[in-house]
């Protein structure tokens, strides 16, 4: 089924709104989400100052933007408050009366400091959720331990599974655990939104970033649990005979491995003698010797240096043996795939002019996702919030300007 966006297409989430109070990753990128689908998500800022990545991360696009705030902060609205000041804590609260979720990624204890945790916010709205996300959650003995995605790719044991097996522990290419961490908000959200609107009742949401980092380990901790084995890193190889080679041109990862594509791959390129050496694993589930799988492994990577990947691609894929190039960002967003599902959007932007990135990715046919509105500038929606949706008055938005509240 083709994706059928249209520009009056319905969105799953609208009439839901989110106060995000948020910085950085894990906890905007849930409201980058839910506001693709629809949600109205309205970002507070501290006056003058911003979003930290409104600055961050350069070089800056035109020189006056971080591209993450760009890319994260699309179909947002931005107003400016001091949650510091009574009066701003009181207009929070306000705001709280009329939202559905109010999502924050402060230490754990700053929220409460303000008169702005979960038990004060639900005597305003009872039927409000609540995200808290943090480095190690709100309960535990690391509970007051600040952290950042590096930190937690190191803590979490995902560094330790990460790099060449010879070589030392390596960062992800990107900030996987705020990333993995906001997914996972992002459906706890969804969650407490289903169930709020079969019981009316609203929850809190104490996430960690270490709890979504550990959850990718996935098998490795049952594997230690119940075998006392450890996992090694693996650089490339995802599996035996599955790793990227060298091609004439680039780089070309394929999946040789399990019985049968093992058998075709060593047939195509004529060393068909590893299937009756003794070390060659009598079954699937018998490991490979890896000295033997190393000496595989320089066989094949002899045979794809002398083809080009498109050779190897015309070769391989009719046999049944996936492959594909290792593409850098650029052949990314040239790739005919990527063009075709309509993964790249544009937007304007009022300083940097028109931009380009990476838009939503599931494809619903009947709610789409879509990307309306490039990132606000600083304060952009103050007058449609405090004026519009609160009904106050210009006079006040001014006298709360002049006191630095906004």
């Amino acid at each position: 089924m083709g994706n059928q966006e249209t520009s009056e297409s319905p969105q799953g989430l609208e009439g839901v709104r989110i106060l995000e109070s948020g910085r950085f990753f894990a906890g905007p990128l849930v409201g980058t989400l839910l506001g693709d689908m629809g949600a109205e998500v309205i970002r507070y800022e501290e006056p003058g100052i911003g979003d930290p990545l409104r600055r961050g991360y350069p070089p800056l696009i035109g020189g006056k933007v971080g591209p993450y705030f760009l890319w994260s902060a699309r179909n947002k609205k931005s107003i400016t408050l001091d949650l510091r000041k009574p009066k701003g804590q009181e207009l929070f609260k306000d705001l709280v009366r009329v939202s559905d979720v109010v999502t924050e990624n402060f230490t754990p204890g700053t929220m409460a400091q303000w008169g702005l945790d979960y038990e004060q916010l639900r005597k305003v709205n009872p039927e409000i959720i609540m995200l808290s996300v943090s480095a190690y959650g709100a309960t535990g003995p690391y509970s007051d331990r600040p952290g950042i995605d590096h930190i937690i790719q190191a803590a979490s044991g995902l560094m330790s599974v990460t790099g060449e097996p010879d070589g030392p522990p390596t960062f992800n290419g990107v900030a996987i655990a705020d990333y993995v961490g906001g997914f996972t908000n992002t459906y706890a959200v969804l969650t407490a939104l289903y169930y709020k609107l079969k019981t009316g009742r609203g929850q809190w949401i104490d996430s960690a970033l270490f709890d979504a980092a550990t959850f990718l380990l996935e098998h490795k901790v049952l594997h230690y649990t119940a075998l006392g084995e450890m996992a090694w890193r693996q650089g490339s190889r995802g599996l035996p005979l599955s790793r990227a080679y060298p091609a004439k041109d680039g780089e070309i990862f394929i999946v040789g491995s399990f019985a049968m594509r093992t058998s075709i791959l060593l047939g195509v390129i004529g060393r068909e003698e590893f299937l009756d050496d003794p070390r060659f694993p009598k079954d699937r589930f018998t490991p490979f010797d890896r000295d033997f799988l190393e000496e595989i492994d320089a066989a094949v990577a002899a045979w794809t240096l002398s083809h080009a990947i498109d050779e190897i691609e015309q070769i391989l894929i009719p046999l049944g043996i996936m492959c594909a190039p290792v593409n850098d960002v650029a052949a990314v967003v040239d790739h005919p795939q990527y063009r075709a599902r309509g993964n790249l959007v544009e937007v304007e932007h009022p300083e940097v002019g028109t931009l380009r990135f990476q838009g939503t990715a599931p494809k619903l046919s009947l709610t789409p996702g879509r990307v309306k509105r490039a990132a606000p500038l600083l304060g952009e929606h103050n007058r449609y919030v405090y004026c519009a949706l609160l009904g106050h008055t210009e006079a006040e938005m001014e006298a709360w300007a002049k006191e630095g509240v906004i």
